[in-house]
């Protein structure tokens, strides 16, 4: 069990809430729909997009673009470790993020968002 010091606390530390209920939601459950698109935070989510995330968010990459996005997403990392290698070799910050600065367009990035269009909303 947590102390009373600590700023954790699980279910069950505090002896007033032993005897509570833990059901917080209605006791059936019914099943209205499945394998159909939701929107979700008004982005369209369909049935094999990939969904991602981290502490800094979530991100749906749509299943029709999916290898497009691992080919920019391998290719960015390999930037990245690019950047590393110069630094660790002694070259200038300037020289060193000029990797980063390339990939957008070395990559292809720039041509495939122009051929792309923007982003549609969902309606």
């Amino acid at each position: 069990m947590a102390s009373s010091s600590s700023p954790v606390r699980r279910y069950g530390d505090d002896p007033d809430q032993q005897d509570q209920e833990t059901h917080r939601a209605f006791p059936t459950r019914w099943m209205y729909a499945y394998n159909v698109p939701i929107n979700c935070g008004s982005v369209l989510v369909e049935l094999g997009d990939i969904i991602l995330g981290d502490e800094d968010g979530v991100v749906v990459i749509p299943k029709d673009i999916e290898e497009t996005v691992l080919k920019f997403a391998i290719s960015y990392d390999e930037a990245d470790t690019a950047v590393g290698q110069a630094k660790r070799e002694g070259k200038s910050p300037e020289e060193a993020y000029a990797y980063q600065a390339r990939w957008p367009e070395e990559s292809g990035l720039l041509d495939w968002v122009a051929q792309s269009g923007p982003p549609s909303s969902p309606d």
